[in-house]
């Protein structure tokens, strides 16, 4: 999950978005080894820019220009809002990363593959076979110029995904890995288990792993369920998948499982029909057990 990035908007909060940007890695999962990685990238990019070729100077601009404009309209909003104005959403720049990949990919093969001085024939005729081991060359060369922007991006796209695998997903407002799946395993669902989330936030993070299970239900807020945004799905279960206490699940329920993230301020459980029977802390999750 991506959400937003919010408070003071500070170098540190802008040195964690590009470290999204680049590894899909929370700043806190970044190894010695990665850090230097982008140290190096970074220094390449700096030293090329006189070098960049004027053909993908447009390429840089659809990207910089956007994050440009997103991260000025966050620090005047901090300015305006202080302490709590500024608000950057990471996917928002979902829009023009591919730019910024693209643009990495033909910056750092560029400048790796830099055409070598094929000045041709030296004029001996070509006798010793230097033009021919000059042509050979200039034959991988040509091929890895035309492939190896590609070649760049595949392996970054594969890095991420590597990472993504080892590391999880990752909340980067709130800096940990998300425990949903652990929840839902510990906390099954079945025609005679009824699993309720407390709030909305947590039925959207946790709906995924109960999609075949018709008896995951939602308490619905005292204001409402919300729409917007992340919450736009909700509008499907609004009617038939919401209750306003634990007594109005059906009758016949053998237990009941209340899920609650930390952060929710979710209502009261209180019921006449399901006595508490104890509960379980699982990451980020309470998990109340009802008879």
């Amino acid at each position: 999950m991506l959400p937003s990035l919010k408070g003071m908007f500070g170098p540190g909060r802008l040195a964690k978005l590009v470290t999204a940007w680049l590894t899909g890695l929370d700043a806190s999962h970044l190894t010695g080894f990665v850090t230097l990685g982008l140290l190096a990238v970074a220094g390449v990019l700096l030293w090329s820019r006189p070098r960049v070729a004027a053909a993908w100077r447009p390429l840089v601009l659809m990207w910089v220009a956007p994050a440009i404009v997103l991260i000025v309209v966050a620090a005047i909003r901090e300015l305006l809002y202080a302490p709590y104005g500024g608000f950057f959403t990471v996917r928002y720049s979902c829009a023009f990363l591919p730019f910024v990949y693209a643009t990495m990919g033909l910056v750092v093969a560029g400048l790796a593959l830099r055409r070598w001085n094929d000045g041709g024939d030296d004029g001996n005729g070509g006798g010793d076979g230097n033009a021919n081991r000059r042509g050979g060359s200039r034959t991988v060369h040509t091929w890895f110029r035309r492939w190896g922007a590609w070649i760049v991006v595949v392996a970054m796209m594969a890095l991420g995904d590597m990472g993504l695998a080892v590391h999880g997903n990752v909340i980067y407002e709130k800096g940990y890995v998300p425990h949903a799946r652990q929840a839902a395993t510990a906390a099954p669902c079945s025609p005679d288990v009824a699993v309720v989330a407390a709030d909305p936030y947590t039925y959207i993070d946790a709906v995924a792993y109960y999609r075949d299970c018709a008896n995951y239900w939602l308490i619905e807020p005292e204001d409402g369920i919300p729409t917007r945004g992340g919450y736009a799905p909700l509008a499907e279960v609004a009617h038939d998948r919401t209750i306003r206490s634990l007594d109005d699940l059906p009758d016949g329920m053998d237990s009941v499982t209340v899920l609650v993230s930390d952060g929710q301020h979710p209502g009261s459980f209180a019921s006449t029909h399901h006595p508490v029977e104890g509960t379980e802390r699982i990451g980020e999750y309470t998990v109340l057990r009802f008879r």
